[in-house]
């Protein structure tokens, strides 16, 4: 369990370092979804198991979606975001 517990922790830092290179308006409540979500990881050997299960259902989940926004948010071809107005 150790070992699971480290390499969680090395992902969630590299799930947040993409995430905010993908902050946005647009972006920033599932951002910060994505920076709590790592609250569920409690409980011992099965209930941890268990609640990993969920993090990582829930983190593959809020990835995509802020990919999407992301994406949605940029103009085709242009480094630059839109801007609204």
């Amino acid at each position: 369990m150790r070992r699971t517990e480290r390499a969680l922790v090395e992902e969630y830092r590299s799930l947040m370092a993409s995430a905010l290179e993908r902050l946005t308006p647009a972006t920033a409540a599932l951002v910060a979804a994505l920076a709590t979500s790592a609250e569920e990881i409690r409980g011992y050997e099965d209930v941890k198991r268990a609640n990993i299960a969920r993090f990582a259902a829930l983190t593959t989940e809020l990835v995509s979606e802020i990919g999407v926004r992301w994406e949605a948010g940029r103009e085709p071809g242009h480094a630059g975001w839109k801007v609204a107005g």
